[in-house]
């Protein structure tokens, strides 16, 4: 389902769980009833991310949809969360190399894909 194993999955948990340990809980029950657990955003983006829709990610887990999608809501702060814990050498002040990225996308798309720097499993991201 998250395309990793449980110990995996509780050692992300583990490393993220207290980017989420400061939120705002009153200002969270108030608005929807309940705040949304660290286990809860960690699964939801897995699940994402290994090619869940959030439209049924949304249902299942109980979240909203306007705030799946929300800069504060679950799946972004889950990503930068991962992001701060783990590097993925991704090169994002490196223009040269940033260069050579897309022009190896635009070569192997025969130009269809110009300026692409990265894919995520059939996911595209205007920037």
């Amino acid at each position: 389902m998250f395309h990793l194993r449980r110990v995996v999955f509780d050692f992300l948990l583990s490393r993220i769980a207290p980017a989420f340990a400061n939120a705002n809980v009153t200002k969270a029950m108030n608005s929807s009833g309940s705040s949304i657990p660290a286990i809860s955003r960690l699964g939801v983006t897995l699940r994402w991310l290994a090619g869940g829709s959030y439209l049924d990610l949304c249902f299942a887990w109980g979240i909203s949809t306007s705030t799946f999608y929300h800069e504060n809501g679950v799946l972004w702060p889950t990503v930068e969360a991962l992001d701060r814990e783990f590097s993925i050498g991704f090169p994002f002040g490196d223009e040269g190399r940033l260069e050579e990225l897309a022009a190896g996308f635009r070569e192997h798309s025969d130009g269809i894909l110009n300026g692409c720097v990265m894919a995520v499993d059939g996911f595209g991201v205007a920037t």
